[in-house]
């Protein structure tokens, strides 16, 4: 009977140890779960952030694509003007000098006052093409400085987009 006293005693006593070690056991994987879980939602937080910055960064890459597709129509159009003009002014000169031609072959007052009232006119008109050429060339020159800054700024949101993506693929820091 003491042999069963004994050993209930030893295990009475021996329990509580038993129960301390288990519940430090346990205290130390809630401890590294929970410290888990705070990485997760650090991880997470960090991530979400990444996301809004690349939807910021896309938002702007389709506005400043909008913007250059207008540049670049604008510029074409202002190129349009401009070979138009040219061809005008080109056709204008060879009829000036054609009436020029006409004019010194024409001995009739009447019709040499109108041939060179007309080609008065035409010389004037020729003058405002010109004008309005270089006015052109001028505006298409501009519209060129400006697309390329445009451009400029689309490749930096791109080289951001980029930069981004690669944080999401890789992860973000820890």
């Amino acid at each position: 009977m003491r042999a069963i006293v004994s050993i209930l005693l030893g295990l009475l006593f021996c329990c509580p140890i038993v129960r301390s070690q288990a519940s430090s056991t346990d205290t130390k994987a809630l401890q590294a779960i929970l410290e888990e879980v705070r990485q997760l939602r650090r991880d997470l937080h960090a991530t979400a952030a990444t996301v809004q910055r690349a939807q910021i960064v896309l938002y702007r890459l389709r506005l400043q694509t909008d913007v250059i597709s207008r540049l670049t129509q604008k510029l074409e159009e202002s190129h349009t003007r401009v070979e138009q003009l040219k061809s005008a002014r080109v056709q204008t000169a060879a009829r000036i000098k054609s009436t020029e031609d006409s004019l010194e072959l024409t001995q009739d007052p009447g019709t040499r006052k109108q041939m060179e009232d007309m080609l008065a006119a035409t010389k004037t008109h020729l003058e405002t093409m010109a004008s309005q050429q270089q006015e052109y060339e001028a505006k298409e020159s501009e519209q060129t400085s400006q697309l390329r800054l445009e451009q400029a700024k689309l490749e930096d949101l791109e080289a951001q987009l980029e930069k981004i993506q690669k944080t999401l693929e890789i992860g973000p820091p820890n």
